[in-house]
């Protein structure tokens, strides 16, 4: 059996393409990811309502300094949440 080992030259640039697709995904995927940090758009991201993440907090399925961190604002305590604990937390529960 002969082998044609013409194409394997081809392998570096086959490669190089492989990483600038990966890098055009990489680009393309952050630029539609919503902003994962306000709670309308962490119920959107999981598909769940605002009272369910209201209840996940509650009952400690999304934790505090792990999932999101309280701030307080002129007496009001807003929750921002920490985006890649959140994508974390979809594809491990999800």
């Amino acid at each position: 059996m002969i082998i044609d080992l013409k194409n394997l030259e081809l392998i570096p640039e086959l490669l190089q393409e492989l990483k600038n697709l990966k890098q055009d995904f990489h680009n393309f995927s952050n630029k539609n990811k919503p902003n994962l940090t306000r709670l309308v758009n962490v119920a959107k991201f999981l598909n769940v309502s605002k009272v369910t993440i209201y209840n996940m907090i509650e009952d400690g399925r999304l934790k505090e300094n792990v999932h999101f961190v309280k701030q307080l604002n002129r007496n009001k305590v807003r929750i921002i949440f920490i985006e890649s604990a959140i994508i974390k937390y979809q594809k491990e529960n999800l």
